[in-house]
């Protein structure tokens, strides 16, 4: 779990394998559970969103079997989770909707506090701002006021996005860069690559140059990393790229992974 939230991917896999396996011999089912969720969370972030589904529908399927209902729904949520960042809509609000409301009943503030997030997520990309403020908005609250900086800095990339799809840039701005000094503490450079990708889209007009560097900046981390662009994601930060080449013309060269490469 370590390694997964330092975004070492490769080790995080070859750890949670081996941690299976042991579980496996030893019989110990909610163990393993928890370790297909981590097996989950790696193909996650690196955009194998049937591998990710797979290990979290194996998760929740265990916990059933021991009678585990908080577990279940937990991997019910990364579930949903998975399925938006993948662009299924529809599936992930089928699957928030039910975690939500198994979480208020169950008590589990931080967990209520993500379902009302990813909902937020969904609502946004499907192009309803104003439900999505709301839910974020009611996320972004719980989270701070549970003191979970990763919740916050998540509730205010989006919120970022939301602006920017209203056209309130400088609002965008705000919420970014408050997301961008989260993720740099916590230490999670996935996130950090995506909220820098948005604020190039923020500056694509007013500073392309700035906007180019931001995309390579970005994309330099996604190499190190290992982890694509969601596909959630990735039509708005191939716009942006394309509106850089136009602005910025054939002469003055954009930085090398300014360019986005092809999936």
């Amino acid at each position: 779990m370590l390694a997964m939230l330092l975004c070492d991917y490769s080790a995080a896999a070859e750890y949670a394998s081996t941690a299976r396996a042991a579980y496996r011999a030893i019989g110990d089912r909610r163990a393993e559970a928890r370790v297909e969720m981590i097996l989950g969370a790696v193909a996650r972030e690196r955009a194998q969103y049937e591998a990710s589904a797979a290990h979290l529908d194996k998760a929740a399927g265990i916990y059933v079997e021991c009678g585990d209902e908080l577990g279940e729904a937990r991997a019910v949520q990364l579930r949903g989770f998975t399925a938006w960042l993948a662009g299924d809509f529809d599936r992930a609000e089928l699957r928030l909707r039910a975690c939500r409301r198994w979480f208020e009943r169950l008590g589990d503030a931080e967990a209520a506090a993500s379902a009302l997030m990813n909902l937020g997520a969904v609502a946004l990309y499907r192009g309803d701002t104003d439900r999505a403020t709301s839910l974020l908005d009611a996320a972004l609250e719980r989270y701070a006021a549970l003191g979970f900086p990763e919740g916050v800095g998540w509730a205010h990339n989006l919120r970022g996005l939301v602006e920017l799809r209203t056209g309130r840039a400088d609002r965008a701005e705000e919420h970014l860069a408050l997301s961008l000094a989260t993720h740099r503490k916590v230490g999670d450079r996935w996130r950090t690559a995506s909220v820098l990708e948005a604020l190039a889209e923020v500056h694509r007009r007013d500073d392309p140059t700035r906007a180019a560097q931001l995309l390579a900046d970005a994309g330099r981390i996604r190499d190190e990393i290992g982890a694509p662009i969601p596909a959630c994601e990735r039509p708005d930060t191939e716009a942006t790229a394309a509106a850089l080449r136009a602005a910025l013309g054939d002469g003055t060269p954009l930085p090398a992974r300014a360019l986005i490469p092809p999936v």
